[in-house]
């Protein structure tokens, strides 16, 4: 078994009728979320986690992910950010969930938002542009290349709105 699967098997699923946090991010950084996530665990947190609470063979996985992020037990959205996690339209749909009216009427307001940074970041502007650069030198499908630079945008308008305001804490191992 590899490390990173070693501590992924430490990994619990949540128990989501207690509180709990939930924790967005793209499956390319899980290196620096699931070692995270262990050690939340370990101080006591519940934590839902993809990996553990998510069943990817049904075709509802990500509704259901979305279902967790709107109920009343969920507390907090754990955003880790990334140049994959900005390009995720999966994270987007769930950052948008956090302040969508079903997820206001089961909250009374949105659910915080804590932004991690999987990797250093420093100005948010230059690095989505620096993340469009590499995206232009990646993908050749226009329409793919579209898609994606829609969802930079949006996280870089909406979430951070065009500042570095927003604050940002950095993952133990960046």
């Amino acid at each position: 078994m590899t490390e990173l699967g070693a501590v992924l098997s430490q990994i619990k699923p949540c128990d989501t009728a207690k509180p709990y946090v939930f924790v967005s991010y793209s499956s390319r950084d899980c290196e620096i979320v699931w070692p995270d996530v262990l050690r939340l665990q370990q101080d006591g947190w519940n934590i839902w986690l993809d990996e553990k609470n998510l069943d990817k063979t049904k075709a509802s996985w990500n509704e259901d992910a979305l279902r967790a992020i709107n109920s009343r037990h969920c507390k907090l959205l754990l955003f880790y950010v990334s140049g994959h996690s900005l390009r995720s339209e999966a994270c987007l749909k769930e950052w948008e969930e956090t302040s969508s009216q079903r997820t206001q009427r089961n909250h009374r307001g949105e659910v915080p938002t804590l932004v991690v940074e999987a990797e250093p970041i420093d100005n948010i502007i230059h690095y989505c542009d620096k993340v469009q650069m590499q995206m232009e030198e990646e993908i050749e499908d226009d329409a793919r290349f579209d898609k994606e630079v829609d969802v930079l945008y949006d996280f870089r308008e909406k979430l951070f709105q065009n500042s570095n305001d927003r604050v940002r804490i950095r993952a133990k191992n960046t």
